[in-house]
C-alpha cells in the first residue's frame, strides 16, 4: 500500500469532521489541467483529488499534510453558501479578481492547519509549507568551543 493512501486513513482519523469527504486519484482530465498540484478540493463540492504520480515523491509527513491542507479546504467548501462558491470560482479564475495566493484567507486557514499539525506532533525537519524554511539546527558544541560553566575555571 503506497504511503499516500496510510495517509488518507490518518489525516482522516485526526480529522473525523471530514472522514465521509471523497479523496480519489485525479483522473486524466484533472491531470490534463490541473497544473502541477499535488492535490485539490473542488470549489464546488470538497471532493479532493490527487495526482498519485506527484504523491509518490513524498514522504509520509509530508503527503499527511498535504491530505491536512486539502481537508481543511473542503471543510471550507462545505461551509459555504453555493452563491459564494460560484462567486469564489469566478474570482479565482478571472485575473486581478483574487487576492495573492499566499495572502488568501483560506489558504492562510489551510497552511495554517499544516504548521499546527507539525507542531502539535513534533514532526522532525518538517519545512514550514510557505516559506520552505525549517527550525534553526545550532551546531552541536565542540571541545574547542566548549560553553565555560562555573565548575571548569
Amino acid at each position: 500500500m503506497p504511503d499516500y493512501i496510510k495517509s488518507i486513513q490518518r489525516v482522516r482519523q485526526e480529522q473525523p469532521d471530514q472522514a465521509r469527504t471523497p479523496i480519489e486519484p485525479t483522473g486524466w482530465l484533472g491531470k490534463l489541467f490541473g497544473g502541477k498540484a499535488t492535490a485539490t478540493a473542488s470549489p464546488w463540492s470538497g471532493d479532493i483529488s490527487y495526482n498519485s504520480d506527484n504523491m509518490n515523491n513524498l514522504s509520509q509527513d509530508q503527503s499527511d499534510n498535504i491530505f491536512t491542507h486539502e481537508l481543511t479546504h473542503s471543510r471550507q467548501i462545505q461551509n459555504t453558501p453555493y452563491l459564494e462558491r460560484f462567486t469564489n470560482a469566478l474570482k479565482s479564475i478571472i485575473p486581478g479578481m483574487d487576492e495573492d495566493y499566499h495572502n488568501r484567507p483560506r489558504e492562510m486557514e489551510a497552511y495554517q492547519a499544516e504548521r499546527d499539525r507539525s507542531s502539535r506532533l513534533a514532526l522532525p525537519n518538517m519545512a514550514d509549507p510557505v516559506t520552505g524554511r525549517r527550525d534553526i539546527e545550532l551546531p552541536p558544541i565542540s571541545r574547542r568551543n566548549k560553553v565555560m560553566s562555573m565548575f571548569d575555571r
